[in-house]
């Protein structure tokens, strides 16, 4: 039997076997995505200062390179258009700011504050590119302002917050990839279960009582550099929250989320890519072959995972740099994909 056409492209040509899907995608099974979500909630429920500090060691770095190729092939149309080259600019000086709060030139408040009101810029940029949508646009201009009052009034509450919305990110990226189709759907309601019921039970304790019960809850164990877990829960847990019982909790569950984060970036954004110099995958840097840059990126995600067991804070203090760009690019490539789309795009999504 011939393979069929897929989106007007040659089947054969897009990696389509009789076992894979009609849009070229294979997907890890609902068994292997049940195990990992399983074990990433006993884990960030038995030890989340391990599973926090452990899984930004080996994998932070890692995921921030690769969801990097992702947006840069996916989005690579957007980024070349002057918004764009805007939204690139902006990032540019996230990262001069944050540098600068690094080497004390600026107090890290200040940074805070003006950091927010950059990715504020960042989410009106995108408004005009919704206009003929307009609760979109509206949605746009809302979640902008939204971060600019936060950076006034609250910037470190905002930072916990949009922290945390950070780990959900990916869903964002199945939506736009699967939208409209019956594998969107699916995708989206498994994702409600593992990103929102999941972590509600966990943040609201239950792992970690059936797991103290069986003697095997042990929240400050990690390596020697990381400490005690309570000098990293401002990371996740508002300050005026962190002496209170549920603290330890609401972090585990945001250890959690972290989890789900870097194993749908690493694990499933590369194979929503389609063939190089596609819609699906066109990017405006010139990165390596796909096997070429997963040598790379292993091998640089040693030297960090190093770093971080030997100095954890001045190691996540320098890959904040550039985990801000990987961080802060998601809010204009989604809200893009908000926008109407042009009938080649669609072709390949």
């Amino acid at each position: 039997m011939d393979l069929p056409k897929v989106a007007g492209a040659d089947a054969a040509a897009l990696g389509v076997t009789a076992d894979t899907p009609s849009d070229g995608v294979r997907l890890p099974s609902t068994t292997v995505v049940a195990a990992y979500a399983l074990v990433a909630a006993l884990f960030a429920s038995a030890m989340p200062l391990l599973a926090y500090a452990g899984s930004l060691a080996l994998f932070g770095l890692p995921h921030v390179l690769t969801e990097l190729r992702y947006v840069d092939g996916r989005f690579g149309s957007r980024l070349r258009s002057g918004e764009g080259l805007i939204v690139l600019a902006i990032l540019g000086l996230v990262v001069v700011l944050r540098a600068l709060s690094l080497a004390r030139a600026i107090d890290p408040s200040d940074e805070y504050v003006a950091e927010l009101g950059l990715v504020a810029v960042l989410a009106f940029l995108v408004v005009p590119d919704l206009a003929s949508r307009p609760a979109r646009a509206a949605l746009a201009f809302l979640i902008g302002a939204t971060i600019a009052t936060g950076s006034a009034v609250a910037p470190w509450v905002t930072v916990v917050v949009l922290s945390i919305l950070h780990n959900a990110t990916p869903v964002g990226f199945l939506a736009e990839r699967f939208a409209g189709t019956a594998r969107g759907k699916s995708a989206i309601r498994t994702c409600a279960v593992l990103f929102v019921l999941v972590p509600i039970a966990i943040g609201v304790g239950l792992g970690s009582r059936a797991l103290t019960a069986l003697g095997l809850y042990a929240p400050d164990r990690a390596f020697e550099s990381a400490g005690a877990l309570a000098s990293h829960l401002r990371v996740f847990v508002p300050a005026e929250w962190t002496s209170s019982p549920i603290a330890p909790h609401l972090f585990a569950a945001s250890a959690y989320l972290q989890l789900l984060h870097y194993g749908v970036v690493i694990g499933v954004l590369p194979r929503l890519l389609g063939p190089r110099g596609t819609p699906a995958d066109a990017p405006v840097a010139p990165w390596p072959k796909r096997t070429v840059l997963a040598l790379c990126i292993a091998i640089v995600g040693i030297a960090a995972a190093i770093g971080f067991v030997h100095d954890f804070a001045g190691t996540r203090a320098a890959y904040s740099l550039v985990a801000s760009v990987h961080a802060w690019i998601e809010l204009p490539v989604l809200l893009w994909a908000l926008a109407p789309r042009s009938r080649s795009r669609e072709a390949l999504a």
